[in-house]
């Protein structure tokens, strides 16, 4: 079924609006650390992506300190 032009310009308010308010990050991961990290998070029952944030908010709001 076609899109109707209400449709479209719903879906244009919305990517316009969401662009003020989310960014992306990307890296770049051996493969072998990306197979851990999802299956990690399949094991917690989230999504790569989720868990990633959750990771990162957890080390910061316990203040974990990394060494290179």
């Amino acid at each position: 079924m076609a899109r109707t032009e209400a449709q479209k310009r719903a879906d244009k308010k919305y990517q316009e609006s969401d662009k003020y308010h989310y960014k992306t990050i990307s890296t770049k991961l051996h493969t072998d650390k990306i197979e851990r990290i999802a299956e990690a998070a399949k094991k917690a029952g989230v999504s790569t992506s989720k868990f990633l944030v959750l990771a990162a908010e957890y080390c910061i709001d316990n203040n974990i300190k990394f060494k290179d």
